[in-house]
């Protein structure tokens, strides 16, 4: 006999509602396509800037970035001029949707990017196989992640779930590990569910997120040793994810609310190249003119030791087309180290040139981190980032080194806009920025619960080339890192008691999922949250007063 159960959210990390809404349309996601029939269906977007993280903390906490001052993982340290990992979002100043009632009986399930809360009652368990994961393997109870691990498995996926491009085993290899740790999630699912009455049960499908970045169609990346690899499999990748929801509906009674949803979703890769290789480079040549680090003609360039030995490697291929070392420069690093030699070189007007991945400890694969011993001497630097381009100014007063004066901050912003703007596709001429936003209104003082980059570079959707032009150069082809990259393109189907079938709900967005599940649950909605519920749910007469944020535990498992 199925158990009454108020409400079941079920996150589809990444699963891109074009994608979704052309296979519902075709068919071929019969689950989603029933419980679409069956209940209310909602277009939303994301808020911008947008990276995975800040997706993250604005679905759980119903805030923006602004409101709740968290950006990213990787922070900028204006005093040392480098960068810190700072983790997902704490949760101490604004507790998760799902943490906000100590009267709810809750049940979280691997839930990417959650902490456990020693508030709340129910059971977490966390780290199982989340595609991004602050727990580290932890629950409440704390034995409950071992049992659960002991009985059903542990996700082969979890913490290896990437690929190289240029190797179809890798590819292969990850897509088999995501089916294994579906069918594990499923029976880990099915056994919770079935543990106590739960108000709420929260549960989350990392494997779209984390294969549809290597497992997505793309017009440079068709073929894996002479054989199409990526639409096949994520076409599968999406039917076992619809198959395996089916199955978990099945364990519910017609009493349930069931509430899915993805707040971003994902496309032909457009940003790594751009982001992580072309605007570092780009700063490097606007800050130091006639000078090159990453080489602009590849035709030049051997095969990399590693390519050679039939490695794959994504890092030592960017690495392989910088300009290498004179003697002497090599000379002063290995006499003096990274800073000395950096100030030597500037002193006496040689280099520069990038420095080894490995010597730094944050970000290394990060080509945007190579540059970072010259960020105090450059005008403005690219910053490390998964998604939209990041540049910081480097402001005299504000950053170390201080090359900008404040009050030519808006000049060099302006001129930095109109360069990024020129640059082209070589193949069709076409831009590759789109936009630039500046994230500062202020420059003295500068406003402070903002990113730490001044302007937020977004790329053209049309742009597939892996390689880019402008007034200081042209650099590439490079290799992709990734097949897909994210989109702020997500969606929610609402379906159970009171909902009108098949009826289509005013588009929205991240921000309203979590007043969207409290409505669900007729809990109140904080004033804090900035979103709003997209469904007029009926019999609002029960509600349970809601208690304040309460902090977080670091029990472990």
């Amino acid at each position: 006999m199925h158990r009454k159960r108020s409400v079941v959210a079920i996150w589809l990390d990444s699963a891109d509602r074009a994608t979704v809404e052309e296979m519902i349309a075709s068919g071929k996601l019969p689950n989603l396509k029933q419980l679409r029939s069956s209940g209310a269906y909602a277009r939303l977007q994301n808020v911008e800037p947008m990276l995975s993280e800040t997706a993250y903390s604005t679905l759980m906490t119903g805030c923006s970035s602004a409101t709740i001052n968290y950006w990213s993982w990787l922070h900028y340290d204006a005093e040392s001029c480098s960068m810190r990992s700072i983790g997902g979002y704490d949760f101490r100043e604004f507790a998760p949707f799902y943490a906000l009632s100590n009267d709810v009986n809750v049940c979280v399930f691997d839930v990417p990017k959650a902490v456990l809360r020693d508030d709340l009652r129910g059971i977490q368990v966390l780290g199982w196989g989340a595609h991004s994961d602050s727990a580290g393997g932890r629950s409440m109870p704390g034995e409950l992640l071992c049992e659960l691990e002991d009985l059903y498995g542990k996700s082969p996926a979890h913490r290896r779930d990437h690929a190289d491009l240029g190797d179809a085993r890798s590819i292969l290899a990850l897509w088999e590990n995501l089916q294994t740790s579906l069918e594990r999630r499923l029976t880990i699912n099915r056994d919770l569910l079935r543990r106590d009455k739960w108000d709420l049960f929260f549960t989350a499908f990392s494997e779209l997120h984390a294969g549809t970045h290597f497992i997505w169609p793309h017009p440079d990346l068709d073929r894996r040793d002479g054989f199409p690899i990526n639409s096949e499999l994520q076409i599968k990748l999406y039917q076992t994810v619809d198959a395996q929801l089916g199955e978990l509906l099945k364990e519910l009674d017609e009493a349930t609310t069931v509430i899915v949803f993805s707040v971003e979703g994902m496309t032909s890769n457009r940003r790594d190249l751009p982001a992580m290789v072309f605007l570092p480079e780009l700063m490097f040549r606007y800050s130091f003119p006639g000078k090159i680090a990453l080489e602009s003609d590849p035709a030049r360039l051997t095969p990399s030791p590693e390519s050679q030995a039939g490695i794959s490697n994504w890092v030592m291929e960017i690495w392989n087309h910088r300009v290498r070392t004179g003697k002497f420069s090599s000379f002063l690093r290995e006499k003096l180290g990274t800073i000395n030699s950096v100030l030597i070189e500037r002193m006496l007007g040689v280099g520069p040139t990038l420095f080894q991945p490995e010597l730094f400890t944050v970000a290394n694969f990060q080509p945007a981190v190579w540059y970072s011993p010259y960020w105090p001497y450059m005008k403005a630097f690219a910053l490390p980032t998964f998604s939209d381009g990041y540049i910081r100014v480097n402001v005299r007063g504000r950053d170390k080194g201080g090359v900008v004066a404040p009050g030519e901050y808006y000049q060099v912003c302006s001129e930095i806009e109109e360069l990024l703007h020129d640059l082209k596709d070589p193949a069709t001429g076409a831009p590759i920025v789109s936009r630039v936003m500046r994230t500062r209104r202020s420059v003295e003082p500068f406003e402070q619960n903002c990113p730490c980059a001044d302007l937020i570079v977004f790329f053209s959707e049309s742009v597939r080339n892996s390689t880019f032009s402008s007034r200081l150069g042209k650099l590439g082809p490079m290799p992709y890192l990734m097949a897909g990259s994210h989109n702020t393109d997500g969606f929610m189907i609402v379906a159970g008691p009171g909902v009108a079938q098949g009826s289509t709900l005013n588009d929205g967005c991240a921000l309203d999922v979590a007043p969207t599940i409290l409505d669900a649950l007729k809990l109140p909605i904080p004033e804090h949250m900035e979103g709003k519920s997209l469904i007029d749910f009926q019999d609002r007469s029960v509600r349970v007063q809601a208690t304040s944020s309460a902090p977080v535990t670091n029990q472990s498992r």
